[in-house]
């Protein structure tokens, strides 16, 4: 089934676009507009975390993050006002909860 994410603004709603799988689910929005989730790859491989911007469009969280960390984010659940974005990830094989802070 494809399940698509959305934004309301003035009136229009906005497809975010997704990684090319068949979902994408928006889960939380700060007060400049930043949009996190997750969204299915192509082939529906793997769920991988991503924030939405004005500007820049869809982005994998996974490229955000040093190649060699070990980490594979699935899912961004919430967004502060000042970029701090909590979600869940892989490490090592388990499920952990993870911290993004912006520089």
């Amino acid at each position: 089934m494809q399940t698509d994410a959305f934004v309301y603004a003035n009136f229009t709603m906005s497809d975010l676009g997704g990684l090319g799988g068949s979902s994408t689910q928006a889960n939380a929005i700060n007060d400049v507009g930043l949009i996190v989730g997750s969204s299915r790859t192509p082939g529906d491989a793997d769920t991988h975390a991503v924030i939405w911007t004005a500007n820049g469009g869809i982005t994998d969280l996974n490229l955000l993050i040093p190649a060699k960390s070990g980490w594979d984010l699935r899912g961004a659940n919430s967004i502060s006002n000042n970029g701090k974005i909590a979600g869940a990830g892989i490490i090592k094989g388990q499920q952990h909860a993870f911290l993004l802070i912006p520089q």
